[in-house]
């Protein structure tokens, strides 16, 4: 899996989760680096930003990099249980 396609999956996964206490899940480009976008900025109530960089390794020889990247499961459905639960008998932290 490419990292932007990795990341999309990992944004779709985020925001569906619906957690409380993320306020904002978003894509960035680092400057720097060749790849676009480079990771997954995640913003929290509390307004701390936490930066998920992506990276990859390609073994030698691989697939050269304009290669298309083929979508193995175009009809995956994230389940239900993705979404975000209280834990029993856990208690508001404010």
């Amino acid at each position: 899996m490419r990292i932007p396609r990795f990341l999309d999956f990992v944004q779709q996964a985020l925001n569906l989760a619906e957690h409380p206490e993320i306020v904002k899940v978003e894509t960035f480009d680092d400057p720097g680096t060749h790849l676009k976008p480079s990771g997954i900025a995640i913003t929290t109530t509390d307004g701390k930003v936490y930066r998920l960089k992506a990276v990859r390794t390609s073994p030698p020889g691989g697939e050269p990099p304009d290669t298309p990247d083929d979508v193995p499961y175009p009809d995956y459905r994230f389940p239900e249980s993705i979404r975000w639960q209280a834990p029993q008998g856990a208690t508001d932290r404010t």
